[in-house]
């Protein structure tokens, strides 16, 4: 229950977990942002946390797999 609404708090929080990200550079910090909206839509829309939990969970599982694979088959 915040006074900017629900999607003024999901933007809120996803701008400043982008920027709390300042390890990577523009194209990873605007994937976080984007990546903070769909899990709040996703909050938004159901009313649940557990959309959003496992969403994020298969988001990390996707990043692993992508570093796996760059180390192993395309190492620097």
């Amino acid at each position: 229950h915040s006074r900017l609404g629900g999607w003024g708090a999901v933007i809120v929080a996803s701008g400043a977990w982008a920027v709390v990200h300042l390890q990577y550079d523009w194209y990873g910090m605007l994937t976080i942002f984007v990546g903070g909206l769909v899990l709040g839509y996703s909050r938004l829309k159901t009313g649940s946390i557990l959309p959003a939990i496992v969403m994020h969970a298969v988001m990390n599982l996707i990043a692993t797999i992508q570093v796996e694979v760059q180390e192993r088959f395309f190492p620097v």
